[in-house]
């Protein structure tokens, strides 16, 4: 399971001491934004000792803001204002803390997940509360809910970015309209007297030309923005399929079967209530 997902589940504490890992050099809105990106990097592989290794720790740095740069183009409308002004600001922020440095970025993020690891580990090992709940719930179920995380992160990030592309595509309309509006002009140049028409066509044609332009490259950039969603569709539907597998194909035929032995005298089994929850 993903370290971060544990990690939210810290109480008392061990969630203290998980909070004062971030501060200015490593923004937590970092770190959750970026969980998944981030918990899938070589971090370990990188010698610090050996500054040869600073391109590798560079190229890291570099797949970081552009993480950070590319979630935050994503956020749009009035509700994602606040956060693309944030996670720009972040991205800024941690390119001019580490552009000279980049090893040392690689070693607070090492620095941050070893004791992410070892706080879970402590929590799931020590009788807290939480670790009781989590002892409560079997691997499957915490994979569950790690999933319909994931499924609330993929939702949010479709929705914004469709409400990118019907943004855009708007803007393309208008400005297509503003096309046939100037071809329409360049059609009446005829009806002029050549003087005039010398004088009027050279304007016109620029902006024809400039105006033609944009609309091949932002006919281009809806064409990603399409096929961008369209992935997103299909990782939502994966997502869908995987706990419609494993809840209804799974663990009701189990919770079934275990109603069943309990009807011929083995220990009672619970209501639904986890199931209808999911």
């Amino acid at each position: 399971m993903a370290v971060w997902i544990q990690a939210q589940q810290l109480q008392g504490d061990a969630l203290r001491q998980m909070q004062a890992l971030y501060g200015q050099h490593f923004p937590i809105e970092v770190r959750h934004y970026l969980s998944q990106w981030i918990e899938g990097q070589p971090w370990d592989s990188i010698d610090l000792d050996n500054p040869q290794e600073g391109a590798k720790a560079t190229q890291l740095l570099e797949g970081l803001i552009q993480e950070l740069q590319k979630k935050a183009d994503h956020q749009v409308g009035e509700d994602g204002f606040l956060l693309k002004i944030k996670l720009g600001h972040y991205a800024t922020q941690l390119q001019n803390t580490y552009k000279h440095c980049p090893l040392e970025l690689v070693r607070c993020i090492r620095h941050i997940l070893y004791h992410e690891q070892r706080l879970v580990r402590e929590a799931t090992d020590s009788p807290s509360p939480a670790s009781s709940l989590a002892d409560a719930l079997s691997q499957k179920h915490l994979q569950i809910n790690q999933t319909f995380e994931e499924l609330r992160l993929v939702t949010q990030d479709t929705e914004n970015q469709l409400k990118k592309l019907q943004q855009t595509q708007e803007y393309f309309i208008i400005q297509y309209q503003e096309s046939l509006r100037l071809q329409a002009q360049f059609t009446q140049l005829s009806q002029l007297n050549p003087q005039e028409r010398m004088a009027r066509e050279p304007s016109l044609q620029q902006k024809k030309t400039s105006l033609e332009a944009w609309l091949h490259r932002e006919a281009q950039t809806l064409q990603q923005y399409r096929v961008e969603l369209a992935e997103k569709h299909q990782q939502t539907l994966a997502l869908l399929r995987k706990q419609q597998t494993i809840i209804l194909d799974d663990e009701l035929i189990q919770w079934k079967r275990r109603q069943q032995l309990a009807g011929n005298g083995g220990p009672p089994e619970g209501p639904l209530d986890g199931l209808q929850a999911w």
